[in-house]
């Protein structure tokens, strides 16, 4: 008969893996489907050419990480607990998890819940809620909506496109919508209210970037990509056949911004003088991403490339350090756009 003292230290290392690979397999495999309409939890996202290529090219593109029906099943748990506890405290759960469909657009989802609680003024009417679970990491930094599609994580830009899209696809009219957020270290919930009218051009640029998908998809044809952007283009699980992402060569001219402005708020704060430039260090930030996409950050020492927006263009010199840094030279207007810096 074994005892515990027989067991060397390679039969510990096996027990621990036959304990996590029970849980692991209790989540199911990492299934890979074709949408059959545009899903209500990726419509936020603002590339035609990544939503149309997850529909009309799903044998190119990647099978999910092994890792994502865990993380899935984790949501699902926490959201379950929220529901019960949101039970416990006398709320009411109207719609749970009913599909809401558009055929206009063709876009399906499931809205987490409808709630309402008899005590409260506000809360008397039913309020589209989506529920989510956040890291510890990025909960302080998550207050509004804008907060949420200024993040520098795409999926958190497109979290508050869900309700949004929700109250458009409901019959009834629902000036409010709510996002439930919980802190996934401490629990802590935190409810983000917003007038649906507030954000009503978000859903309209929504509304053009799947009507050209879908366009696209009836015609047959490819929409047009987006410029590179490091929040949408860095990860994007349709790189590899995009042509935003295949047309960069080493050395090119940068002229892909997700937000032209960007080069103009920066040149603009640049001339003012380095008291100002705090004012825009996010932006400086983007650009630096920009030039590690790019191969800037892998040119040789003292030679140079250009950063072209819409308006201005950044010359910039490779540091005489070494390679890995690179600054501004200076900053010009492009030919027929105003004054220069």
């Amino acid at each position: 008969m074994t005892t515990p003292n027989d067991f060397t230290d390679d039969d510990l290392r096996d027990a621990e893996r036959f304990l996590e690979n029970s849980i692991m397999e209790s989540y199911g495999p990492a299934m890979k489907r074709q949408p059959a309409s545009n899903n209500a939890s990726l419509v936020g996202h603002p590339c035609a050419y990544y939503l149309w290529a997850i529909r009309a090219r799903h044998e190119d593109m990647p099978s999910p990480d092994d890792g994502l029906p865990g993380i899935w099943t984790l949501g699902r748990e926490a959201e379950n607990a929220a529901k019960i506890a949101l039970l416990q405290e006398g709320w009411k759960l109207h719609k749970t998890e009913v599909t809401f469909e558009d055929k206009d657009l063709d876009i399906r989802g499931r809205l987490d819940w409808e709630l309402s609680h008899k005590t409260h003024p506000f809360w008397s009417q039913p309020i589209p809620t989506e529920f989510k679970g956040v890291s510890d990491n990025y909960w302080g930094k998550l207050w509004s909506f804008d907060d949420c599609f200024e993040s520098s994580m795409k999926w958190v830009r497109m979290w508050p496109i869900q309700p949004l899209t929700y109250a458009y696809l409901m019959p009834d009219e629902h000036p409010y919508v709510c996002l439930l957020l919980r802190n996934k270290t401490n629990a802590r919930p935190r409810a983000i209210i917003e007038r649906t009218e507030t954000h009503f051009q978000r859903l309209v640029d929504m509304g053009e970037v799947i009507g050209e998908v879908n366009r696209c998809l009836r015609d047959e044809e490819e929409p047009d990509s987006i410029t590179y952007s490091p929040v949408w283009c860095k990860k994007c699980d349709a790189a590899h056949i995009c042509p935003t992402m295949q047309h960069h060569a080493f050395g090119n001219p940068i002229a892909a911004l997700e937000d032209p402005s960007v080069i103009e708020d920066l040149a603009l704060t640049w001339e003012a003088g380095n008291e100002t430039k705090k004012a825009v260090a996010s932006a400086w930030d983007e650009m630096k991403e920009i030039g590690r996409h790019y191969g800037l950050y892998d040119a040789e020492p003292g030679s140079e490339r250009s950063i072209i927006g819409n308006q201005f263009s950044f010359k910039v010199i490779m540091s005489a350090k070494g390679k890995g840094t690179f600054k501004v030279e200076r900053i010009v207007a492009l030919e027929g756009t105003g004054d220069g810096g």
